[in-house]
């Protein structure tokens, strides 16, 4: 069912593996652009969303 890869990992590292799902249920894209909406002070978003640069500066 799972990737081999995927299942190795599972087994030498559950707790990892277990932590990584947790930080991409609770940092999703749209939860990251309504936290920088509600505290941004100075900053702004135009073209581009905060998630979105979260989202390709630190993919996994």
């Amino acid at each position: 069912m799972l990737s081999s890869i995927f299942e190795q990992f599972v087994k030498e590292g559950p707790v990892s593996v277990m932590a990584q799902a947790l930080i991409s249920h609770i940092f999703t894209p749209d939860r990251m652009d309504r936290l920088f909406t509600r505290h941004a002070q100075v900053e702004y978003q135009q073209d581009l969303l905060f998630s979105s640069f979260i989202e390709g500066n630190f993919r996994a």
